[in-house]
Parts: structure tokens; sequence; C-alpha cells
């Protein structure tokens, strides 16, 4: 009776077990290997592309390891080359807008505004001098 599953392993198990049961009742179906070959084929077929995918899986998870490690690697080579640039050519001079880096630069300073008087509690009343 074939089983309603159809999970990769629920399926392939089946496949095993109906031709194992065909291998071992060879002499109650004497011609049956018409059909069985190729299940065998496409079932070995499918094996070895579940291996190469495990494998690939494996393989990317390892090559995203190394990218996020070579990552790391290339911001701090960034940071160091560009405190290195900072320190050859001065903290102070634009020519470090070119290396994207921000130099230091003297404050502007905002002119001073008038506070205005403070304002009475009650309108009607004039302050007291």
């Amino acid at each position: 009776m074939p089983s309603a599953k159809s999970s990769l392993a629920d399926i392939t198990v089946d496949a095993e077990k109906l031709l194992a049961a065909t291998v071992a009742n060879n002499s109650l179906l004497p011609n049956i290997d018409e059909q069985r070959l190729p299940l065998q084929a496409a079932l070995s077929e499918f094996k070895e592309i579940s291996f190469r995918q495990q494998n690939l899986t494996a393989d990317r998870q390892k090559s995203t390891q190394d990218l996020r490690a070579v990552l790391a690697q290339v911001r701090d080579l960034t940071i160091q080359l560009r405190a290195a640039i900072r320190s050859k050519l001065g903290v102070r001079t634009e020519k470090l807008v070119e290396f994207n880096v921000q130099p230091l630069r003297k404050r502007t300073r905002s002119p001073k505004t008038p506070t205005p008087a403070p304002l009475p509690e009650n309108p009607g009343e004039i302050p007291a001098p």
C-alpha cells in the first residue's frame, strides 16, 4: 500500500523498501527489471544530488564565515589607513576630504543676539525700577 507521506525521507525510504522487496521476490516477479532499474537509477541520482546539496550548504556556510572575517579585516585596515593618512597629511588639511576623513576645522562663532527684557507677569502693571 503506498504511503500518503510526502517528505523526502519518507519517499526515499518507501522507494528503498520497494526495491528491496522486488529484489527479494525476484522469482515471483521475473520481468519487473524493466520498471525496477529506472527507479533504482533515479534513487541513486537523488542520493547523489542530496549529498552534493549538503556539501554545498556546508561550503556556503564556510564561505559566509570567511567573508565576514575578511570584511572585518577590511574595516580594520581602512581605519588604519585613514589614521596613517591623517597623521601624514595633518589633521587640519582639507585634502583629507578626498579620503573621506573630516578635517579639524576652527569653530565658527555665532553672533550673540541680545536677550530680550523679561515681560512683566501682569500686563497692566508697570515694572518697578
